[in-house]
């Protein structure tokens, strides 16, 4: 929210973020399955299938570069995996398909009773029209900083340095 704004205006925050988003995103990826003795790299699958392309209007650079974007500039990331596509309406043919959600438009509804395995009870994406898109937890994936303040939100690396260039 206000680092998105912030961002915009600082020239040299921008200039960081999109150096890192891009260089994650032409980066090999490699995916592994199993621990210890029992890792084996996969080679191939629906999961690999999925990061490569993971919907009709996002290339594989393009999820990484708005997940490392987001992370850096708000703490927070998400992916959302539709086999209905929730954000057109439009039924998923096959495969699921795996979309990277605006983050500062993303509110984490906490579940009734975090200490009893509720800790989140849904996630609602706010649409530019003013309406919101509900998701299950097990519909999205959260990467998101360390935030010693709030367990369900992260804290952009960038924060502290952007609220002091504004002072």
């Amino acid at each position: 929210p206000a680092n998105i704004k912030a961002i915009s205006h600082v020239m040299w925050a921008y200039i960081c973020i999109r150096k890192i988003n891009t260089t994650v995103a032409g980066l090999p990826m490699k995916f592994y399955q199993g621990y210890g003795d029992r890792k084996r790299q996969l080679e191939s699958g629906d999961i690999i299938d999925m990061i490569n392309r993971p919907n009709p209007n996002d290339t594989h650079r393009d999820l990484w570069v708005n997940t490392t974007g987001y992370l850096l500039a708000v703490g927070n990331a998400y992916w959302a995996l539709d086999k209905v596509s929730k954000l057109t309406g439009l039924p998923v043919t096959g495969k699921s398909e795996l979309y990277s959600l605006p983050a500062h438009q993303m509110e984490i509804v906490p579940g009734k009773n975090p200490g009893s395995g509720n800790y989140i009870d849904h996630y609602n994406y706010k649409l530019p029209s003013g309406g919101k898109v509900r998701y299950e937890p097990n519909e999205i994936v959260h990467f998101k900083e360390f935030n010693l303040d709030n367990q369900y939100y992260g804290l952009a690396p960038m924060t502290v340095e952007i609220g002091r260039a504004h002072v």
